[in-house]
């Protein structure tokens, strides 16, 4: 049995302001099964561009987190149906 769950929880009032970039009336924080961000597939802006990414070279130099990588996103997906928000 698996047991790796997505974390979702309220905002707290220091992250509420964010609220304002979406149109629906209920925003939650959405972590990997690490309960952050972290584990999620990410890319971030830095020395004013986005890095390349050699997708085969990150898969054969760490397949465990490509596994918990593609675990997380398939989690995503389906947390993201289930609640009709597609």
């Amino acid at each position: 049995m698996d047991t790796r769950v997505l974390s979702v929880e309220s905002l707290t009032d220091w992250d509420a302001p964010v609220k304002v970039h979406f149109s629906s009336p209920e925003v939650q924080y959405i972590g990997s099964t690490s309960s952050c961000g972290c584990d999620f597939p990410h890319a971030m802006f830095q020395n004013f561009g986005w890095p390349e990414i050699e997708f085969q070279e990150y898969v054969e130099r760490d397949p465990e987190r490509t596994s918990t990588g593609n675990y997380n996103k398939e989690a995503l997906v389906n947390l993201l149906w289930a609640s009709g928000d597609r």
